[in-house]
């Protein structure tokens, strides 16, 4: 007999779609029991943003519980965040509910440049390849010079065509992980934007496959507005 993850993955796979899983439970089960530290992992993020790429107004894809914009906001910068799960954005704080936003990485609901820098953390990995290309052209699109990308990536042991994990993960909504050097060419062939720079770290428990990866783009010079 099926788990209910294992039956929510076939459902996914129907619906070319994650969008299923985050219901209630995910949020008050399994998000509460890995990242119960939601505002300390929210600071750890503000801060990679202002070192690595310098505050700005942002928008927060896929913002969650919204403990990115709370944090940001907090320290005085303009920070939004949108989510396609109304159960998350249930779940946010109530001071900043009003910046917050329910949609889809696919069909971003702003205009063209409307923020100078656009976060997808742990994103990515949930989205389906159709819309992994889709989700990056929104990306850019309303991204002004900057977009910053957290996933986990395929590890050093050679580029694989694509890495389902969702039957092997914790997480069985992770059905598209790849190494690297796919976000930065697909960035750049579909986005126009360039790869600058990423921070890779490796838990201790590295089977040599996956790793986090932080991946930073940059806005190409002369791409078209």
């Amino acid at each position: 007999m099926k788990s209910g993850s294992e039956k929510l993955l076939d459902q996914s796979r129907k619906e070319r779609s994650t969008a299923c899983f985050y219901d209630e439970s995910y949020w008050d089960e399994y998000w509460k029991g890995r990242f119960s530290g939601d505002e300390k992992e929210a600071i750890k993020r503000v801060t990679y943003i202002r070192e690595t790429i310098g505050m700005t107004r942002f928008l927060d894809a896929g913002c969650g519980l919204g403990y990115v914009v709370m944090v940001a906001r907090k320290e005085g910068y303009d920070a939004l965040g949108m989510d396609i799960s109304p159960a998350a954005l249930k779940r946010a704080p109530d001071e900043i509910k009003k910046f917050l936003r329910h949609g889809t990485i696919v069909s971003l609901p702003f205009g063209d440049r409307s923020f100078g820098l656009v976060t997808c953390f742990d994103i990515f990995e949930h989205l389906y390849i159709e819309q992994i290309f889709q989700a990056i052209k929104e990306v850019c699109r309303v991204a002004g010079n900057w977009v910053l990308v957290r996933s986990p990536i395929i590890g050093w042991k050679g580029e694989q065509c694509v890495a389902d994990h969702s039957h092997v993960d914790i997480d069985r909504s992770h059905v598209s992980v790849y190494p690297w050097d796919f976000w930065a060419r697909q960035f750049s062939q579909v986005g126009g934007f360039r790869f600058h720079k990423a921070n890779i770290f490796y838990d201790e428990d590295y089977d040599g496959l996956t790793a986090d990866a932080w991946m930073v783009f940059k806005r190409k010079k002369g791409a078209p507005e």
